[in-house]
């Protein structure tokens, strides 16, 4: 695994605790989602169990009657049924559910037989299936469908900046670790902290939804169609780029400085920082980043990218 981390631009130093902890907020509230996974061969379900159960909690069954049982004694938010099953009928299992006042409204996720695949998919339709993918199957595809299907997923766009969260963040860096020439920025707002405190939440969520206006534009126009940004609660921007990152970067930059005169009062801009009850005085907040590059060699742990971006900056 080789990096190319370039030091941060900024007056303060990304903490690693606060940046994995925000990851880690995000992660806990896919935990809350259950999933069933109904799956008779082993291979399949360890292979379910092992990639979904990254994202959210995973309860499985090998057989119908006991996928049954789970599902009314402690209804999933998502159901996946595979095509052929040891005791009962995938179609009967199917009906059950949907007749079942527990799950009748449960996103199922039907996965059929290749060779079967267009009957199986009309009968699974006609029966309240909410998706349907043959097999073989794509992993990914899968994460996606299920997003798509959970109604609590509306929320994995950020409210405040409308920006994706850390989801899509997480699916994007894993597809990069497969290619060459992508670059991550990590920005953060140092001192928003300081400057919440004295302005309010309001006038924080509006520096907040701020960076990401500017950053979005410059997405659009120095960006490439590969290019991604999205957004970890409550301050850590991340831009994937395949173009240079330290033009976006001192770009970014620049924007935010200028709309330092939207953001404080004069006063404070003549002062060049706020000054707290204790007498001291907190800086005016600036766009920090750091960049981490990827080199020659290809990696595979998204967490290990996050690290060493911030890793840099543990001390002075």
């Amino acid at each position: 695994m080789i990096f190319a981390v370039s030091q941060m631009l900024g007056d303060e130093l990304l903490s690693m605790s606060s940046v994995l902890e925000a990851i880690q907020k995000e992660v806990n509230r896919l935990r809350q989602i259950r999933l069933l996974i109904v799956e008779d061969d082993v291979g399949t379900r360890l292979l379910l169990e092992k990639q979904l159960g990254e994202l959210y909690t995973v309860v499985s069954a090998e057989n119908g009657r006991f996928a049954l049982t789970i599902a009314r004694e402690n209804p999933p938010h998502l159901i996946l049924i595979d095509s052929t099953l040891p005791d009962i009928d995938s179609f009967e299992l199917l009906q059950a559910l949907r007749h079942d006042i527990s799950t009748i409204h449960t996103p199922i996720l039907f996965l059929g037989a290749s060779e079967e695949s267009r009957r199986q998919k009309m009968k699974a339709l006609e029966l309240g299936a909410d998706d349907f993918i043959p097999k073989p199957f794509d992993i990914d595809e899968i994460r996606y469908r299920i997003r798509n299907l959970l109604p609590q997923m509306q929320h994995a766009t950020d409210l405040i900046t409308g920006l994706p969260t850390w989801l899509d963040i997480e699916s994007v860096l894993q597809a990069c670790l497969k290619t060459q020439g992508w670059h991550l920025i990590l920005f953060t707002v140092a001192h928003l902290a300081e400057y919440q405190d004295c302005y309010g939440f309001i006038a924080g969520n509006n520096m907040r939804r701020t960076t990401a206006d500017f950053l979005r534009k410059l997405l659009e126009t120095q960006g490439t169609s590969q290019d991604f940004l999205g957004y970890v609660p409550d301050k850590y921007f991340f831009f994937i780029t395949y173009t240079d990152p330290h033009i976006i970067g001192r770009q970014a930059q620049a924007e935010f400085k200028r709309a330092q005169h939207s953001f404080y009062e004069l006063a404070d801009i003549a002062l060049g920082g706020i000054r707290l009850p204790d007498g001291s005085l907190a800086p005016l907040a600036t766009l920090a980043y750091t960049v981490v590059s990827a080199d020659l060699q290809q990696f595979d742990d998204v967490i290990a990218v996050v690290k060493t971006a911030v890793s840099h900056h543990q001390s002075p």
